[in-house]
């Protein structure tokens, strides 16, 4: 019989509460991003809140969605370039961007060579070509080069670009739970409007290697329903998938039962 372990009084006597912390013991992994916990038992659920995540941060901040813009060569062609999936200082991503362009722009004659560096006052990205003007256009990494949309373009001078806003190569500041279960099936269209928690992943919020969050709202299902899995779908302030690389969050929720079925 489940028995009202949730911490705030309720007194309706034909509905209980029960809380279950979910990890890696009751999770099947679908994929980075994607994972289906499976309850030790089916509950006729009313309402439900997430009481506590702990998000492991082993998400690149520079990933397969975000990475990419392009390149067009004034007499020559144009290119998707790829920035390498990773985590990232400044130096280490101007090395990484110097190593991509020079891997994506496929010029014979001659053979193109790439300089970047960040301008010291006003730090933004500038980026020198050993010759020819060319053109980048922002794409899904538009904010890595510090170019305002992923349709915004800029064109070098005498080989030189340097870019308009300052760069970022911090990733998103949150991510999102999704849960096609809970909130009605809205998940997987990536509406971050529907999620059941919000963690924030601010470098100076780790713990342990993990990233925490506490909610207390109660959230209302728009019928009672019986649950026995819960798929969860991690989204990241940009609306990419939050990809954890094989690593499993853990959360516990909190179940208020419907008339004390399950």
């Amino acid at each position: 019989m489940p028995h009202n372990s949730c911490d705030e009084p309720f007194n309706d006597d034909m509905v209980d509460r029960v809380r279950l912390h979910l990890d890696q013991t009751v999770c099947t992994l679908n994929s980075g991003n994607k994972f289906t916990y499976t309850l030790p038992q089916g509950y006729k659920v009313r309402k439900f809140r997430v009481d506590f995540v702990e998000l492991p941060a082993t998400h690149y901040k520079v990933h397969a969605n975000n990475n990419t813009f392009r390149l067009a060569v004034s007499g020559g062609g144009t290119f998707t370039i790829t920035v390498t999936p990773g985590n990232y200082t400044t130096a280490e991503f101007l090395t990484q961007l110097k190593a991509d362009l020079e891997l994506g722009d496929t010029t014979l004659s001659p053979v193109a060579t790439y300089d970047t560096e960040i301008t010291a006052n006003t730090h933004l990205l500038k980026i020198t070509r050993n010759s020819g003007e060319f053109t980048v256009t922002g794409g899904a990494a538009h904010f890595l080069l510090g170019l305002a949309s992923s349709t915004a373009t800029a064109t070098s001078s005498s080989s030189v670009l340097t870019l308009a806003n300052v760069h970022n190569i911090d990733g998103a500041n949150a991510c999102y739970l999704l849960c096609d279960t809970l909130s009605q099936a809205r998940c997987y269209a990536g509406d971050r409007s529907s999620a059941i928690a919000k963690i924030q992943i601010k470098e100076g919020l780790l713990e342990h290697n993990y990233y925490q969050a506490t909610t207390s709202a109660f959230i209302d299902l728009e019928a009672p329903t019986f649950i026995s899995k819960i798929d969860i779908e991690l989204i990241d302030s940009h609306g990419h998938a939050h990809d954890l690389n094989g690593a499993i969050p853990s959360m516990t929720l909190c179940f208020t039962l419907d008339d004390m079925m399950r």
